[in-house]
């Protein structure tokens, strides 16, 4: 999955070992923690409200 935001493409992935990619635990854009990722969604945590967002993927399992 690559999410794009302020310019910037990020790769996130559960195991992969791509250049660059993020994985559970990481912060994006110093705002958001990634908490789940999976064929059908990406679970994130706005870190200034601690506000959980869920991301369909819209994948089939």
């Amino acid at each position: 999955m690559v999410l794009e935001a302020n310019g910037q493409q990020m790769v996130v992935c559960q195991s992969c070992n791509a250049l660059g990619r993020v994985q559970k635990g990481e912060t994006l854009l110093g705002t958001w923690r990634v908490d789940q990722v999976s064929r059908q969604q990406i679970v994130f945590t706005f870190l200034p409200l601690n506000q959980q967002q869920v991301l369909p993927l819209g994948a089939t399992p």
